[in-house]
């Protein structure tokens, strides 16, 4: 059989993916990332916050996400399902709980508690491992990082570095210096967002976590187009960003010319393989 490679989809134009992992005895683990599939997000009330996306989720439902593990599984002659969820963040554009509600009482959910740590609801395969950043500054249960380490066959495990808020390289700095892998990918956002005054942050720290990670792909999340309703919306901020635009401050910030990232937009609905 020919070696697998890991498949990432992107379930709703936003910051819900499913990451397939290719198994050390062959096939894929299917990990789905901050599941928000249709339907608003409400943080509190909709008279609060109310969001929606512009452009409708591709994957609407668990049970499509459960057929695209399959069709993902299918040539390499194995049965796909959803095998674990990442819940990484407490608000419902990431912990929706009308997608939640949808998955089998089997399936294990690793979540985020108060941005401190993932909380191990069963045990993950030996060969994958989940870790979480925080930051430890005013804003920690925002931004952070999510590193999802896997043996891959090669000599050092690969890594995931999921960061949608964006973390910034210095609290990546120890991890990255341990040598204990190497990125495969960063899955970090581009445009310049913020509400009620708090920043996510955009290309410039994603080119910054780049270079510190040596990912050979960045893949853009968490920059979505959205309709954003309820009190909160009005404090809500959001401007388009290009990698062209970071690239050209960090070339005057440091008067030097850096080399271009591995940056892949995956639109709404589709997949790209990593090699």
């Amino acid at each position: 059989m020919d070696s697998l490679n890991p498949v990432f989809t992107n379930l709703n134009g936003d910051s819900s993916w499913l990451i397939s992992l290719p198994r050390p005895t062959g096939g894929y683990f299917h990990l789905l990332l901050g599941p928000w599939l249709g339907g608003p997000a409400i943080i509190t009330s909709s008279w609060l916050s109310h969001i929606t996306h512009v452009e409708q989720e591709k994957f609407q439902s668990i049970a499509q996400v459960e057929q695209l593990a399959r069709d993902i599984s299918r040539p390499s002659g194995t049965e796909g399902h959803i095998d674990a969820v990442v819940v990484s963040h407490p608000f419902s554009d990431h912990n929706h709980k009308d997608t939640l509600i949808q998955l089998a009482s089997t399936v294990p959910v690793y979540a985020a508690r108060e941005a401190a740590a993932i909380e191990d609801l069963a045990p993950l395969p030996s060969w994958l491992h989940l870790l979480r950043i925080p930051t430890g500054e005013p804003h920690p249960a925002l931004h952070f990082g999510i590193v999802i380490a896997f043996a891959s066959g090669k000599e050092r495990r690969e890594a995931i570095i999921y960061s949608p808020h964006g973390i910034e390289p210095q609290f990546l700095q120890p991890l990255v210096d341990e040598e204990s892998f190497a990125t495969l990918a960063l899955l970090h956002g581009i445009d310049d967002q913020s509400t009620l005054g708090v920043p996510q942050l955009g290309v410039e720290n994603g080119l910054r976590l780049e270079a510190l990670t040596g990912a050979r792909y960045w893949l853009r999340t968490h920059s979505p187009r959205l309709n954003f309703r309820g009190l909160i919306g009005w404090f809500y901020r959001s401007v388009p960003r290009t990698l062209d635009e970071g690239l050209n401050q960090a070339e005057r910030e440091t008067g030097t010319k850096r080399a271009r990232p591995n940056y892949v937009e995956v639109a709404n609905g589709e997949s790209v393989v990593l090699e």
